[in-house]
């Protein structure tokens, strides 16, 4: 492999900067969003709340890192939780929830009636 002895300085330095100028390497807290903005990053508050208030819910059991919350699915990182933007991951996300809670009830044998 080659490679180029000469290497900017501004290459080194780490993107830190969504390109809308906003800072990305911390959460904003909820209370400085205005309430029609759909936030893509929350602390590990809000969410522990939301999932004590039964807000939150798991993916599954065995996968308590993914969640729906607030009409979207939400993973969680080392500072907080992202919010799943890609339509696409989160319809594949909601299809194969569905499955797996229909397996949950097949499995404890409960029967829903209409």
């Amino acid at each position: 492999m080659v490679t180029s002895p000469v290497r900017s300085e501004e290459m080194m330095k780490p993107h830190r900067e969504h390109p809308s100028g906003d800072d990305i390497t911390g959460a904003r807290p909820a209370a400085e969003a205005p309430a029609d903005d759909h936030l893509l990053e929350i602390s590990h508050a809000p969410m522990d709340a939301a999932h004590n208030n039964g807000e939150a819910i798991p993916f599954a059991q065995s996968v308590p890192w993914l969640v729906r919350y607030d009409g979207s699915w939400w993973v969680v990182y080392e500072r907080g939780w992202l919010r799943i933007t890609d339509e696409l991951a989160a319809t594949d996300i909601d299809q194969r929830a569905a499955q797996v809670a229909e397996d949950d009830t097949r499995r404890s044998g409960i029967r829903y009636h209409s």
